[in-house]
């Protein structure tokens, strides 16, 4: 399997189980279900570990017993722990309001902000995932582009920010105008360098964007039980395909290679995408992230 290299946050969330739709103006009930493991970093860096990667994480925690219980958790399921900096004062927290139907609603209550390293762009990696907006990330990012497969979820927004091979983003963070040409957008963010550009759907799917083609998979059917990891999965997912995937070339369109057999032609994009849907489809049905077992089982399908 390959090296991969994870980069964004890691969080102490607070999961509160609503029993009722979340209201404005209104007393709502509910019940705790006590802390787990979060932030997109750490939602991602899990399942890839699971499937049998070996997953380095670069983030921050605080130097309190909830950054020590981060650090911990992380590394007692197989993730490298060694980048993650601790900085004084608390770790990132969240609250997560979960409504009956699975939908859930994200507070963040503090964020512990540390400076992205130069190892993204020095340790090595068949593949790197960069989800979080610090914008000091963009030159590293653009050391990788020759060695590394580069995935990037936006936002942000900003020209010429994330440079990278794939970007993957949710299609309700975008507006109307920005959508009318998702591949003209995806250019602006990532540059000469992007071969495609992922759009999560929901229930609708997923859609991927090229230059050339447009390449659309419907949702896997998934009773929804918490929605709260179903896009960090999905990446997770998508990039355990596209790293593993065996490069299919074609004289009019060669397939350029990465780590160890991933490919970006559109046969091996339209087979990540199908796989990528069911790893997000088992996070909707599962309180928090799948379990290793069902991960180690969607990695042997894609």
């Amino acid at each position: 399997m390959a090296r991969i290299l994870v980069a964004g946050s890691i969080s102490v969330d607070e999961v509160i189980n609503l029993r009722g739709p979340l209201l404005r103006g209104t007393h709502l009930e509910g019940s705790a279900s006590g802390r787990r493991l979060g932030g997109g970093a750490a939602n991602t860096a899990l399942p890839l570990a699971w499937a049998g990667h070996a997953v380095t994480l670069l983030s921050s925690a605080g130097t309190g017993p909830e950054g020590d219980w981060l650090v911990g958790e992380l590394r007692s399921a197989g993730i490298e722990t060694l980048e993650i900096e601790r900085i004084d004062g608390p770790s990132t927290r969240s609250l997560i309001f979960i409504e009956p139907d699975g939908e859930r609603t994200v507070v963040n209550v503090h964020r512990c902000r540390g400076i992205v390293s130069e190892k993204l762009g020095t340790l090595p990696a068949g593949a790197v995932y960069v989800r979080g907006r610090e914008l000091q990330a963009t030159s590293f990012l653009r050391q990788r582009l020759s060695t590394s497969l580069v995935v990037c979820h936006v936002p942000p927004v900003v020209p010429d920010s994330r440079p990278a091979h794939v970007l993957v983003a949710s299609e309700s963070d975008f507006e109307k105008t920005e959508l009318a040409d998702p591949w003209g957008m995806g250019s602006v963010i990532a540059g000469g360098s992007l071969r495609w550009i992922v759009l999560t759907r929901g229930a609708a799917g997923a859609v991927a964007y090229s230059r050339e083609k447009r390449i659309e998979v419907p949702a896997r059917a998934a009773r929804s039980v918490d929605s709260t990891a179903a896009g960090d999965v999905f990446a997770a997912g998508l990039i355990h395909a596209l790293i593993t995937a065996p490069p299919v070339a074609s004289p009019s369109e060669p397939s350029p290679v990465f780590g160890p057999g991933g490919a970006l032609d559109p046969a091996s994009m339209e087979r990540a995408l199908r796989a990528a849907n069911a790893w997000g489809a088992a996070a909707v049905e599962a309180p928090g992230l799948p379990d290793r077992a069902t991960i180690a089982r969607l990695s042997t399908e894609s």
